[in-house]
Formats: structure tokens, C-alpha cells, sequence
């Protein structure tokens, strides 16, 4: 499809074909609909990471009030240098130190603002001979956090023993457990760890993933992903750091982004289509890695929500229900609101299935796909960097691509 009229055309027949409409019967009920798209980001910085500058106080409110967001994740570092809140250099200290004594309180403090609205803590690992990977524990409070500490000191290459205290380096010592922090056998252990421990109550999203042509072999994403199946399956192919002039910070050492998207993703017949072929049930996520968006002479990232957004179909409430919402599959990611609702069906038969589902079909089945979304008339441009005026007008969709 080349022409806005005709992609209308298709929007309609689908609209017609989905809502199960029969020019002989109009008596059709349509089932009771359980779920609802929530719009979220899942790499999101403060001024706890000493790379990021900008106040909890202040990213809460963009994320949530100014661009309309209903979840984040607060994604800092996980190293020895964490500051607070409010971008108070502390001297540096552990990531799990600044989560506990900083993030966690200030999120308790704030968060009433936000009724209905959802955020967690999660963070960015410095993967041994990789790049970074976001990871998030939802299991209940004390469980996570020991969790994360554990996972501090044993994976994360970005400490010394000394850092921690004599008590948990001898509850360690004590229980077997292990500094595994500087090959990639470490890496793939780390996440065999989240595996045996959390394999339903954790998830693990690998982040701008080609940003360096060395970061990977797609045998090594292969075996990081065989470790932890259940875990490892989100890929940031829509990368942060959009406002950079490098867009994602894909510089000289990398290949580069195609529309600022990673060529792991981007690629037609590249590496995530080479993983789906597999049977690999990896999704593909875009979001803002919020650093801050302009401090001069540098430009890094939009706020959240104000450029990538994911959209995730959610049954229930709360966290756990959220991540089984990423685990299905049922997502799509937008850049520049382009688009803000998206219905992809395949049928065959009886069978109807969407995003994350798996349709059976025999040679010779004829099976049909119905595309169907909604572009808005204006996104998030400001009419000029820094005036906050955010009304620009939506350039629409020109074509859509169905790869198979």
C-alpha cells in the first residue's frame, strides 16, 4: 500500500471484518473486553545514575502529567557511583544503596500525585564484555531487594568486595555464592541466575543492542537468551538518546540506525528476524533512555513519553500483571506518535490470533491479515527546542511494510 486513501480503505474493511459485522445479522454481540493498552517506557533515568541529570521529581511529571504515559521504569545504573534524587553528587555509592536510602523513598513520596499511574525500579547492568541490559525484579519488596543486592555483588563488574558490608560478604561467603563479573560465561550466568530464581517474576531487555559493532555475535545473544528463556525476551530495537545528534549515540563505531532504529531490528532479514524464525519469542520495545534532553553543548534524549512510547495490552493491575502484558507479546512501540493504535489480526479457519500469538496453519490454508490503526493529527514537536509548546503537526502514514 502506497496511498493514505488506500491504507483508509484497508482501516475500514478491517474494522468491519474484526467487529464481526454480517450484512444478513446485526445481532452479534461483541465479547466483553478485559484488558486496555497502557502506554509506558522501560529505560528511564534520574539523577541517581552520575551520567543522568535530571531530578526524580522532574521526570515523574513529564512522563506522567506532561506526555501521558501510564507506566515507567526507573532503569539506573548499577554501579558505585549513585547519586541522589536531586543530582547531589554523594561521593559515590552503590546502585543498591541509592535505591534503598533515595529511590524507593522519593517514589513513596510522589507517587500519590500520580493515582493510577505505575512505576518500578528496575536497572541498567554493564553486561561483562557486552553492552548494558535492563533489568527489572517484581517479586514481592524484601524479596527484590535482596535480590538486587545479591545480583550487585555478583554480577556487576562496577564494584569491589570492600564496597559491601562484613555481614553480606560473609552471608555470601557462607551460602556459595559467587562474583562471576568479567567474561561472557559470567554474563550467561547472571542471567541462568534470574532464570532458576525468577524465571516468572523477572525480565531482562537488551539495550541498544548495536551501538558498538564489538557488542555482540548473534551466537552470543543466541546463548544469552538459551540461558533465560523465560527472561530474556525484550529487545530495545527503538533506541533512546533520539535527540543526540548521533541519534541513540550510534557513532563512528557503529553501524549506525535506520529511521533510529538498531539494525538488529531494522535489518529485513537481519538478527530479530533470524531469532522469530527460530521460534525465539523476542519483542521488540522502544523507549527514551532519558539521560536529559539538552545541557549544553550537549543534546541527549527526549523525555518520556515524548517521542517513543511502548504500547502494552494489559489484563489486571499492578506490576506482575504488566509484565505478563510484555511477556505475551501483545506490544507495539511508536516513534513521534506517528501512530497511537494499532489492531493486527491473523485468521485461518476458526482460528484468530494477535500480536505474541502463534497461528497453526498446513500448506494450502488460506489465512488472512487485517491491519488496523488510528494516527493522531498532532504529536509532541516543539515548535522550538525548549519553548515547551508541544503541538506539532503529525506528517501521518505514508505506507505500511508487512514482512514475513
Amino acid at each position: 500500500m502506497r496511498q493514505s486513501h488506500q491504507v483508509a480503505a484497508l482501516s475500514l474493511l478491517s474494522l468491519a471484518l474484526l467487529a464481526g459485522c454480517n450484512s444478513d445479522d446485526n445481532t452479534q454481540t461483541p465479547e466483553p473486553v478485559t484488558g486496555r493498552w497502557l502506554k509506558g517506557d522501560l529505560h528511564v533515568h534520574t539523577a541517581v545514575s552520575q551520567d543522568a541529570r535530571e531530578t526524580q521529581a522532574d521526570i515523574l511529571k513529564w512522563g506522567f502529567e506532561d506526555f501521558g504515559l501510564d507506566y515507567m521504569s526507573l532503569t539506573n545504573h548499577m554501579r558505585n557511583n549513585s547519586q541522589d534524587n536531586d543530582d547531589n553528587d554523594l561521593g559515590g555509592i552503590l546502585f543498591y544503596d541509592a535505591l534503598t536510602r533515595y529511590e524507593k523513598p522519593g517514589l513513596a513520596s510522589l507517587m500519590p500525585n500520580y493515582p493510577g499511574k505505575l512505576v518500578y525500579s528496575g536497572f541498567e547492568w554493564d553486561m561483562p564484555t557486552h553492552e548494558h541490559f535492563n533489568i527489572a525484579i517484581l517479586a514481592d519488596e524484601q524479596q527484590t531487594l535482596d535480590a538486587i543486592k545479591t545480583f550487585e555483588y555478583s554480577f556487576s563488574a562496577k564494584n569491589e568486595p570492600e564496597d559491601f558490608t562484613a555481614e553480606d560478604l560473609a552471608a555470601w561467603e557462607a551460602a556459595g555464592v559467587k562474583r562471576q563479573n568479567q567474561t561472557h560465561a559470567d554474563a550467561v550466568a547472571a542471567l541462568a541466575w534470574l532464570q532458576q530464581h525468577f524465571p516468572k517474576q523477572s525480565y531482562g531487555m537488551l539495550n541498544h543492542p548495536r551501538r558498538y559493532l564489538d557488542s555482540y555475535t548473534i551466537a552470543e545473544v543466541r546463548e544469552l537468551h538459551d540461558a533465560a528463556p523465560e527472561v530474556f525476551f525484550l529487545v530495545e530495537g527503538m533506541v533512546g538518546g533520539q535527540f543526540s545528534g548521533n541519534r541513540g549515540d550510534y557513532g563512528d563505531s557503529s553501524s549506525g540506525v535506520y529511521g533510529g532504529v538498531d539494525p538488529v531490528v531494522a535489518e529485513v532479514g537481519g538478527w530479530w528476524d533470524a531469532l522469530l524464525g527460530e521460534g525465539r519469542r523476542i519483542w521488540n520495545m522502544g523507549n527514551s533512555d532519558i539521560h536529559f534532553k539538552t545541557r549544553p553543548p550537549y543534546a541527549s534524549s527526549y523525555y518520556p513519553g515524548e517521542y517513543a512510547k511502548n504500547y502494552t495490552w494489559v489484563e489486571g493491575e499492578g506490576t506482575k500483571a504488566l509484565l505478563e502484558g510484555l511477556r505475551s507479546g501483545n506490544s507495539f512501540a511508536v516513534f513521534g506518535d506517528l501512530i497511537d493504535g494499532l489492531d493486527f489480526q491473523m485468521n485461518s479457519g476458526e482460528q484468530t490470533i494477535t500480536m505474541g500469538q502463534t497461528l497453526s496453519a498446513k500448506a494450502g490454508d488460506k489465512v488472512t491479515i487485517n491491519i488496523r490503526f488510528r494516527s493522531p493529527e498532532l504529536n509532541n514537536k516543539e515548535s522550538d527546542i525548549g519553548n515547551e509548546h508541544y503541538a506539532g503537526i503529525n506528517p501521518g502514514v505514508h505506507h505500511i511494510d508487512l514482512i514475513a
